[in-house]
């Protein structure tokens, strides 16, 4: 993957990847922890839906820049 680009990727660019990420997480920890069936599968499916758009929504394909990434 080329990850080359004109200019740099401000934080803001990477931000609606990052909230789409999280909600992914979210939905994942509740139909992990709450046994309801179909309603769990469900909430599931949309958390793995909302992680495939954060992948697609990166401007580069990732979450983090490397030189925000170091701690």
């Amino acid at each position: 993957m080329d990850t080359a680009h004109d200019r740099q990727i401000s934080r803001t660019e990477r931000l609606p990847a990052q909230l789409l990420a999280v909600a992914a997480l979210v939905c994942a920890a509740i139909a992990f922890f709450w046994d309801a069936g179909l309603a769990s599968f469900l909430l599931a499916s949309i958390g793995l839906a909302l992680a495939v758009t954060a992948v697609a929504v990166t401007p580069d394909g990732w979450l983090v820049a490397d030189d925000e990434g170091a701690l």
